[in-house]
């Protein structure tokens, strides 16, 4: 079980300003960066209880490894705590066959916000596809995103340093003529808007 405290500056991109950053990232970083395939299974109950209760519950898969089942607690528009935990197979079918979630911190997150446990269940998928490089402390992430027949791009800076995200993340708007997004809306919650 891994608890993450999770910082970061995210904003919507179209396909043109994408391409742009892909291409000048990829080509000023030498350090090997490729592109990661990221799958997301998100669930949640009929009700949309999780996400009501400002949490996202997924489970991920990066590049065919092992996945991983997160809660992530939404505490402000940049900042979240992640619960991480790796399930076994048997965990894995349960989960799928019948929405069973195994014993842990993430069963009893959901429990003290009265999640009915029970009913929860799939509710959609979202693939991504990633390429990540390293400026300074910063973590610059560039994301073209599949869900529900739709297609779309965002950027993420994760950071330590707030000074130090904000002058890149303002960099990289002037640089590449993007908007700022005033009411982002989370990769996930966008996957999730889509079946509600």
């Amino acid at each position: 079980m891994l608890i993450e405290k999770e910082k970061e500056i995210r904003n919507s991109l179209n396909e043109e300003q994408y391409f742009k950053m892909c291409s000048k990232f990829i080509y000023h970083s030498n350090k090997g960066n490729k592109f990661i395939d990221i799958l997301n299974v998100y669930f949640d109950t009929p009700n949309h209880d999780i996400d009501k209760a400002n949490m996202i519950l997924r489970l991920r898969t990066i590049n065919s490894q092992s996945p991983r089942l997160t809660l992530k607690v939404s505490k402000s528009l940049e900042e979240s705590i992640e619960i991480n935990q790796i399930l076994k197979i048997k965990e894995l079918k349960l989960l799928f066959a019948n929405g069973t979630l195994p014993a842990g911190k993430i069963h009893e997150t959901l429990k003290k916000n009265n999640i009915e446990i029970n009913k929860i269940n799939k509710r959609c998928e979202l693939k991504t596809k990633r390429f990540e490089t390293k400026i300074n402390d910063c973590l610059l992430v560039i994301d073209k995103n599949n869900y529900s027949d739709i297609v779309d791009y965002d950027f993420e800076i994760e950071y330590r340093n707030k000074i130090e995200a904000d002058e890149l993340y303002k960099k990289i708007l002037n640089e590449f003529n993007i908007e700022k997004s005033e009411n982002y809306i989370t990769k996930g919650r966008r996957a999730l808007n889509t079946i509600k």
